[in-house]
This record gives structure tokens, sequence and C-alpha cells, in this order.
């Protein structure tokens, strides 16, 4: 069973109930994954159903506790909706991974359709400024703190050229990281940023550009591989602990060394 514990010690998650949105693939999937392999009960969430079954079986399959709960971000009643379906499956909340998010059309921004900053900034910003509203809530009804995650991005603070809306996308999310561990942080609710760099088993740093672009973003990485989404749910399973009791407001860099520059 997955909730066993490893060498007399208690497991990293053990019995704490976490939330992960766009938890069906990619990052969300490798941290769903992770956490309940450390004895965590998961709840996530996602637009397509059968990604969502596939994930449940994978993670069921190994012993571990897990619901799927189909939503979408954009929509604040599927959020509700989420925290209310993890609360009566699991009983509680302990931490959330505000992970689900998009790409954007990038280019010169003059360029760019405003269509295109609407959808991007609801789903980016919007979605995770409401998954806090939600799941700050929920902290606040139990009592007891609770600590949440959000998905950042190395280009919140490091643009490409012709990026577009993305980057700024990220540092909202940012902003409003450090605005909400602010306000909540006497109430015991940890707040803080995952900023991940390239990786390209979720699709983040290009895998279908051009080879000399590719070769670019390799030379800013200074361990000398892609990143992959396991490095990143190592990440989040740190902040969501115990073990980052004393950890908020802080933007935490699992990028292989990109931000040195």
């Amino acid at each position: 069973m997955m909730s066993a514990k490893i060498k007399g010690k208690e497991i990293m998650l053990e019995d704490k109930v976490v939330l992960i949105t766009g938890g069906t693939k990619g990052i969300g999937k490798a941290t769903a994954v992770m956490i309940a392999e450390h004895g965590g009960k998961v709840a996530i969430t996602g637009r397509n159903v059968s990604d969502g079954e596939e994930t449940v079986a994978e993670i069921e399959a190994a012993g571990g506790e897990v619901l799927f709960i189909q939503g979408d971000v954009a929509v604040e009643a599927d959020i509700e909706a989420s925290v209310a379906k993890t609360v009566e499956r699991f009983g509680r909340l302990d931490g959330a991974f505000n992970n689900a998010g998009i790409g954007a059309l990038g280019g010169p921004l003059a360029e760019i359709d405003s269509e295109v900053f609407d959808h991007v900034f609801t789903v980016n910003v919007r979605g995770v400024w409401l998954s806090m509203k939600h799941e700050i809530l929920q902290f606040q009804k139990q009592g007891g703190g609770g600590s949440i995650v959000n998905c950042g991005s190395v280009l919140g603070q490091r643009v490409l050229p012709g990026a577009g809306h993305y980057p700024a996308t990220k540092a909202a999310i940012e902003g409003y990281t450090r605005v909400a561990a602010r306000d909540y942080g006497a109430e015991g609710i940890r707040v803080n940023l995952m900023a991940p760099g390239i990786i390209r088993d979720a699709g983040l740093g290009g895998s279908d550009a051009p080879e000399d672009f590719q070769d670019l973003m390799f030379s800013k990485i200074h361990l000398g591989r892609w990143g992959a989404s396991k490095d990143i749910a190592g990440g989040v399973m740190y902040l969501l602990s115990d073990y980052a009791s004393y950890v908020t407001g802080t933007i935490l860099y699992v990028d292989g060394g990109y931000m040195i520059e």
C-alpha cells in the first residue's frame, strides 16, 4: 500500500488531503501520483474525462486514494464544486496545488488579438485567484490552517522575445501568491509559488520549436539535462508538507539553474 511508512518514519504527506487542478496529465498528474505514493489522499480536476479516469486507475492500481472531478477553472461554479466534492469524499482539505493553466499564442504584443488576452488571463490568473478563494474559505471553515502552492514559471521573471501574454499571467500569479500569504499567514495558511523551468514531458520548453531555439534554451540549463514533471512534483510535495511549515510567500524555482543568469 502507498500509505506504508518508510523505514519507520512518517510519510511526507500521510493522510493529508490535497486538491490538484489540472491533475490529469503532465506536472499535475506526476504530482498526484507522488503525493499518493507518500500517503496523501488526492482529488484531481480536469476537463477531459478519459485522462481523469486513466490517472485514477493508475493511482488506485498502486494502492492510492484518489478522486477525479471533471471541471474547468475558467468556471467558478466548477472550482467551488471541486472543493466541496473533495471534502465530501475525504472529510477535509489540507492542501492544494493550483496547477491548471494554458499556454498562449505568442508574437509581438501589438499583433496579438485581444481575445487571446481574455482567454489566457481567464484561465491562468482568474482561475488561480478563484481556486485560492474557495480553498481558503474551506481552510477557514475547518480551522487549523492549510497550504496552497500556485504554479508559476521562470518566465514570470525571465521573458523571451515574442512570449506574448503568458509571462504576464505568471507574474500576476506571483503577486496574488504574495498577497494571499500576507493576508492569511496569521491564520496558519501558507501560500507559495512553484516556478518550473523547461519541463519537456509537460510541454514546457518548446520541444516542437526549431533546433536552434532548443539549443539556446538548453544552454541556459546549468545542470545539463531537460527537466521532468517529477522534478516539479518533488518541489510541490515539499511546499505542501510540514517540512515547509515556516515557508510562505516564497518562490521555489525548479529550473536546473535557468534563473542563475
